[in-house]
C-alpha cells in the first residue's frame, strides 16, 4: 500500500513538471504534445496521448499508475480452529519433536474436547496411545487403543505402525481382547 502511495505521488509530480518541462524543451517531443493536449491528457512513451474528460493531470496520473500497477494480493485469514483442533495439533507437533510427555498433556486435552470430531478423535486416541506406549506405559497405551477401538471397530494401523515393537503388539493384543469381549468400555480411558 505503501509503495502504491509513493508511486502515484511521483506521477503526479511528474504530470505537474511535465508541462513545465515540456515549454522548455522546445516542440517536437512527447512531454510538448502532452502540455499542448492540455489539462487532463496523458502522454506515453510511446507518443500516444489519453485524455480523461474533466480530470486534471493529477488525476489522470493517478489513473494511469492504477491501470499499470498490478493488483494487492488477496490474502484469506487462516482457518479458526477449535480448541480441540488446535491442542490436536500442538499435541502431534510434540509427538514429532518426541516430547511425549508434553504430547500426552496436549492430546488428553485435544481427545477431551473432541468428543463430536471421530475423525480427529481417533487421530488424537492413536497418537495418545503412541507417546504413551514410548514412555513404557502399557497399561494406559492400551486404554486408549481400546477407546479407539471401541469408536472405530473396523480401525486400523497402517503396517509401519502395526509392526513397531513398543505399540504394535499392544494394539493387536487390544484388538484381539475387544473382539473377543474381554476389554470393556470402563477399562478404555475417555
Amino acid at each position: 500500500m505503501m509503495n502504491r502511495v509513493r508511486i502515484s505521488l511521483a506521477i503526479a509530480s511528474l504530470a505537474l513538471l511535465l508541462p513545465a518541462c515540456a515549454t522548455l524543451q522546445g516542440a517536437g517531443s512527447d512531454a510538448q504534445g502532452a502540455a499542448a493536449e492540455g489539462p487532463g491528457t496523458i502522454n506515453n512513451s510511446a507518443a500516444t496521448a489519453v485524455h480523461l474528460p474533466g480530470a486534471s493531470n493529477v488525476d489522470a496520473a493517478r489513473t494511469a499508475a492504477q491501470a499499470n500497477t498490478p493488483p494487492e494480493p488477496v490474502f484469506s485469514p487462516a482457518p479458526v480452529l477449535s480448541k480441540g483442533e488446535q491442542l490436536l495439533a500442538d499435541g502431534l507437533e510434540l509427538y514429532e519433536k518426541g516430547d511425549f510427555k508434553a504430547a500426552i498433556r496436549k492430546l488428553t486435552g485435544a481427545r477431551d474436547s473432541l468428543a463430536d470430531n471421530t475423525i480427529d478423535l481417533q487421530t488424537s486416541l492413536k497418537y495418545l496411545a503412541f507417546s504413551y506406549c514410548v514412555t513404557g506405559q502399557k497399561t494406559p497405551c492400551k486404554a486408549q487403543f481400546a477407546a479407539l477401538l471401541k469408536i472405530a471397530p473396523d480401525f486400523q494401523l497402517s503396517r509401519a505402525e502395526a509392526g513397531h515393537p513398543q505399540w504394535g503388539p499392544v494394539f493387536k493384543e487390544t484388538r484381539a481382547g475387544t473382539r473377543a469381549g474381554t476389554t470393556t468400555a470402563s477399562s478404555a480411558v475417555k
